[in-house]
């Protein structure tokens, strides 16, 4: 969305997108991380979550497509990964 957004010279609407992304990465990813069920990967996802907000703060204050382009890369593991552990949908009778 922010990127797309970027592309057509929507601001605001690059803004709105960029802030979305970075409250869903530390409200909910780093905010959810369980340090005691894992430390080490729970560490490293901080760390990389940490390192996707500096990036995010960038690409919003440079307008800069590839810095979007990377986060997008950044995540793209981490949501795969959550996708294969998601429970399946059941579908309605």
């Amino acid at each position: 969305e922010a990127r797309g957004a970027m592309l057509r010279g929507e601001m605001p609407n690059k803004c709105a997108a960029l802030s979305r992304a970075a409250c869903i990465v530390e409200e909910g990813l780093n905010a959810g991380l369980n340090r005691d069920a894992g430390l080490e990967i729970a560490d490293n996802l901080h760390m990389v979550y940490g390192y996707l907000r500096v990036v995010l703060a960038k690409a919003n204050l440079r307008n800069d497509v590839a810095l979007v382009d990377e986060a997008l890369k950044l995540v793209s593991p981490i949501r795969q990964a959550w996708d294969a552990i998601a429970p399946p949908q059941r579908v309605p009778n």
